[in-house]
C-alpha cells in the first residue's frame, strides 16, 4: 500500500461502452482529471476498512483495480477513460480514482532486454523493476 502525495480526486463510473467508460467527478474544489491522465477504477466490492483507507488516501493493491486514461472531457465533472486492462467485472458506481497524474512507463538501461506491459509492468518473469527508476510520461511528446 502506497501513499500518494499528489492531491486526489474521487469520483463514480457512470457509464460503461466495451472499453470506453465514463466517470463523474463530483467534488467541487478539485477539477477533474485532465487528457492523458490516469485514472485508477476499484473492480471489486471492497470492505469498509478499505473504503475508509482509499478515502483516507492510500492507495488500493494494484490487482483490485482497473488502470485507464483520460481521453476526452464530456463536461466540466464528466470524462471519458479508456481501459487498459479488461473491461469485465466493471460495474455501474464503481470508485474512481485520480492523483492528477499522467501515466508514467520506466526508461533506461535496466528496462533493455525486458519484456514490459502497456502499464510498465514487467512480463518476463526475471523480477521486478525497481520504483526508483527514472519514469517518462506516455505521451510525453504531444
Amino acid at each position: 500500500m502506497k501513499n500518494f502525495a499528489a492531491p486526489r480526486i474521487l469520483g463514480n463510473l457512470i457509464q460503461i461502452s466495451g472499453p470506453i467508460v465514463s466517470a463523474y467527478f463530483s467534488q467541487q474544489d478539485r477539477n477533474t482529471p485532465s487528457i492523458y491522465h490516469a485514472v485508477y477504477l476499484v473492480r471489486t466490492v471492497i470492505n469498509a476498512m478499505w473504503n475508509f483507507l482509499i478515502r483516507a488516501g492510500v492507495c488500493p493493491p494494484k490487482k483490485l483495480c482497473t488502470t485507464c486514461e483520460v481521453q476526452g472531457l464530456t463536461s466540466t465533472k464528466e470524462v471519458q477513460l479508456m481501459t487498459l486492462q479488461g473491461s469485465s467485472g466493471l460495474g455501474l458506481g464503481m470508485l474512481a480514482i485520480t492523483h492528477q497524474l499522467p501515466l508514467c512507463f520506466p526508461v533506461g538501461q535496466i528496462v533493455l532486454g525486458r519484456m514490459l506491459n502497456v502499464l510498465g509492468n514487467p512480463i518476463d518473469r526475471l523480477g521486478p523493476l525497481w520504483r526508483f527508476l527514472i519514469a517518462d510520461t506516455v505521451n510525453s511528446g504531444q
